[in-house]
């Protein structure tokens, strides 16, 4: 699911845009983007979603009280699936090179 390219095009367009969206300078210094970063990319996805839930487009604001919960359990997953990764060294670790590739693609 997090390797979708989906994920990609809202990261890039969010924080490496053209003019106004231009933030790259919040990665300075990073070779990966942080966990927080993509469950805000996951929970923006699920709003576009929701706008197109009923098979016509309504507006779905992308506000706290309806996405702030779905946030914070994909943030949760997202940091238990790093977690277990790095606890596990017979593991392959998927989730550092996955953040690693999406920082480095967007640049």
């Amino acid at each position: 699911m997090y390797r979708h390219f989906i994920l990609q095009a809202v990261f890039n367009l969010v924080c490496f845009g053209k003019n106004v969206n231009r933030r790259a300078h919040y990665f300075t210094g990073m070779d990966g983007i942080p966990v927080e970063t993509l469950a805000l990319s996951v929970a923006a996805v699920k709003c576009a979603i929701d706008a197109w839930k009923t098979g016509r487009h309504v507006d779905a604001a992308f506000e706290t009280d309806p996405y702030a919960a779905y946030y914070g359990a994909v943030l949760a997953h997202l940091r238990g699936w790093v977690q277990y990764a790095g606890q596990n060294s017979g593991m392959i670790d998927v989730a550092g090179p996955l953040m690693k590739k999406m920082l480095s693609a967007a640049r």
